[in-house]
């Protein structure tokens, strides 16, 4: 009984806070990738107020380590970035969100380095954190295989779910690296023990491996090319085993490549079948049948790659130890290690196949060239549909527009920047493109413009300390554990994708690597100090209210707001969507979102004055939000026209290419309540927030 009780206790305690850490980002991916507070507010509170328990309690690493100086600088950020409330460009609220969700990664990395400390712990988490993307993979494929194959889907690719295709590819390319660095310990650990269950391990983790790569593929996004290249280098570069690393790539690559026609379709006749109506004689509905048709055998095709590569993945130890002896033997008879060799030679191989792959017979320079040339000189609207044959072959994008806008309002605010969140302001005003982006779409970036060279500075304090724990890492010895390569092959890749798109904004994809550099800094600072109890416990106090006041009123507030434009809610039970907005405003009184839908249920209730009210209300809270002032312009519009007209036109000055603003503006001057103008009378709740997807 006592042996059982003292298992029990140890799985308690070792396995399962590992275990909610790790699968966390799952549940989140779930919930639109935990990008709205109302989904991931609640977590955050978790992460946090555990974080402060674990600090209270002795865990809290202090200011004299690596570890140390990555917390705070990583803590420093978060207060930074609440603080920015203070200065906001156009939106308090904004700020107030991004500062919540600093701190949830915060949190995550705290907690990386109490649970995550020594290599035990580490490796179980890599595991386990992969295993949860594995379960994302197969209920995916149980999806294509179902009645409904195309809701995974938007435009072809691949976006559930998450709801937002380069996220859902980052999160399935940090998953692969994850289980491939599994598949390599699987193997290390096979060679001592000799065990049939290291190589079960060894390949249900290169299978997954291996499906979360296709579907990676199957979700198309250009911004991971790069970033795969740098985490394949940093995984080559920290690992001992290399030979076993290029074995397994080589079988996944292999893998792709066997199934790229049936993965191919799917995008293919979806793309087909969208170009229906714009195709003259195209039957749309065997268009359709096709495209789903196609999902299921792209679904069939990942499947019996899985399997396949999960038999190979059970043999390869064994060829992994034939092939290390020979190789071995060669570079002690001619003093040259191959592997360099052999590496460059599968690297000329995978570019050759891309040239003769390249889209339009076009070679790969053509390509480069012409991706670069559409980012520098980006169309009025960056909205192409795809190439008929793959997205990778289209062009055209607005953010190194994005990119020039935050380097002039980084110039133009050095010290604090605009205020977390509110890049969207300042890209409406020297925009030259027609886009409207809320984020940067670049992490470095973003610290830069919206908190200037403070915020900056503190987050590359944090990159540089887990860098340098990277390299105290791979010069640990040749003994190192083949986990670690697979975590630092992940967190490089999202420190390459997210440098290039906005995976800050998405916890389900960030946090994993977020709490990975955690763990690693505090793996390399064995001897690193704890912040002494008596200052921890009433500092972790504090800050656990102070989160609490951060964290819950947006929280409350954003779910308020949902109920409020829900709408069932809003036809069935008009009173208590109307009730659900203000409760929202209540909860967030910087918001100015509550009091737009508030104004649009008056309006349907038929108290117009109610409707002017809230719309008057919504400018006062965000005077300098061109997106607020043109919607709540017809609401004023019915109480006082000249009022109305003049919120046109502040929203024209603040976004001097504002589409429609004339009609807006003819509009709420004549105070047509029948005006179909965005925030007009008959504008739906629904259609004022940014959808979930």
């Amino acid at each position: 009984m006592t042996a059982a009780r003292l298992t029990v206790s140890r799985v308690l305690c070792t396995y399962v806070p590992v275990a909610v850490l790790a699968l966390v980002p799952a549940v989140l991916a779930l919930r639109f990738g935990g990008y709205h507070p109302r989904h991931s507010g609640w977590v955050v509170l978790g992460l946090a107020l555990w974080a402060c328990e674990r600090a209270a309690r002795g865990r809290l690493s202090a200011p004299g380590s690596l570890a140390g100086i990555a917390t705070f600088a990583l803590l420093g950020l978060t207060a930074w970035t609440t603080t920015s409330i203070a200065w906001a460009d156009t939106s308090t609220h904004a700020a107030w969100v991004e500062g919540s969700r600093a701190a949830g990664y915060a949190a995550a990395f705290v907690l990386g380095g109490a649970l995550l400390a020594n290599a035990r712990g580490y490796a179980r988490f890599v595991w386990m954190a992969g295993a949860g993307i594995s379960l994302l993979a197969v209920a995916t494929i149980v999806r294509m295989l179902g009645g409904a194959p195309l809701t995974s889907f938007v435009a072809g690719r691949l976006d559930w779910p998450i709801g937002y295709v380069p996220g859902v590819a980052a999160m399935y390319l940090i998953g692969m690296f994850l289980l491939l660095g599994v598949s390599v310990a699987a193997e290390v650990r096979w060679a001592a023990e000799r065990t049939l269950a290291r190589l079960t391990i060894s390949g249900a983790a290169l299978a997954g491996a291996g499906t979360c790569a296709a579907f990676a593929l199957l979700a198309q996004s250009r911004g991971t090319i790069p970033a795969v290249l740098v985490a394949i280098i940093a995984t080559l570069v920290a690992t001992p085993t290399r030979v076993a690393w290029l074995l397994r790539i080589a079988l996944i690559g292999g893998a792709l490549v066997a199934s790229s026609g049936p993965i191919g379709d799917v995008y293919q006749s979806q793309f087909a079948w969208r170009q229906a109506p714009f195709t003259q004689g195209a039957d749309q509905g065997a268009l359709l049948t096709a495209a789903e048709g196609n999902a299921r055998t792209g679904a069939a095709a990942i499947l019996v790659a899985a399997v396949a590569l999960g038999l190979l993945g059970m043999m390869l130890p064994l060829l992994s130890t034939a092939l290390g002896a020979r190789l071995h033997a060669l570079r002690a008879r001619t003093g040259v290690n191959p592997l360099l060799p052999a590496t460059v030679l599968a690297v000329a191989l995978i570019v050759g196949v891309l040239a003769l792959a390249s889209p339009g017979g076009r070679s790969i320079p053509d390509r480069a060239r012409e991706q670069i040339d559409t980012c520098l000189h980006p169309p009025e609207r960056v909205n192409d549909p795809g190439s008929a044959t793959s997205y990778f072959a289209t062009t055209g994008t607005g953010r190194c527009d994005y990119y020039r806008v935050a380097l002039i309002a980084a110039k133009q605010y050095p010290v604090a920047g605009l205020g977390a969140g509110n890049f969207r302001g300042a890209y409406v005003r020297d925009r030259r493109t027609g886009e409207e982006p809320l984020v940067t779409h670049s992490l470095p970036l973003q610290l830069l413009s919206e908190l200037g060279f403070i915020g900056a500075a503190l987050g590359a304090t944090t990159l540089v300390c887990v860098v340098l724990a990277m390299l105290r890492f791979v010069r640990s010895g040749p003994q190192r554990d083949p986990a670690f390569a697979g975590a630092i092959g992940a967190i490089a890749y999202w420190c390459g994708h997210a440098s290039i798109d906005w995976l800050w904004q998405l916890p389900a994809v960030s946090l994993v690597p977020v709490a990975l550099a955690g763990g690693l800094v505090a793996c390399v600072s064995p001897g690193q100090r704890r912040v002494r109890l008596a200052v921890a416990a009433p500092v972790a106090a504090g800050v656990a209210l102070a989160v609490v006041a951060v964290v819950l009123p947006v929280t409350m507030a954003d779910s308020a707001l949902r109920r409020a434009r829900d709408p069932e809610l809003r036809t069935q039970h008009p009173e208590q969507a109307l009730a659900a907005a203000r409760d929202a405003r209540r909860f967030d009184p910087s918001w100015a979102e509550p009091s737009i839908t508030e104004g649009v249920l008056q309006l349907a209730a038929g108290d117009r004055e109610g409707a002017a009210a809230a719309g008057r209300r919504a400018v006062a809270a965000e005077p300098r939000s061109w997106s607020i002032q043109y919607r709540a312009a017809g609401l004023i519009a019915l109480g006082d026209t000249y009022q109305g007209q003049r919120a046109v036109l502040a929203a024209r000055a603040l976004n001097p290419r504002l589409e429609g603003a004339t009609a807006a503006t003819d509009a709420a001057a004549s105070g047509d309540g029948d005006a179909k103008v965005p925030g007009g009378p008959d504008a739906g709740p629904d259609s004022l927030q940014i959808p979930d997807a």
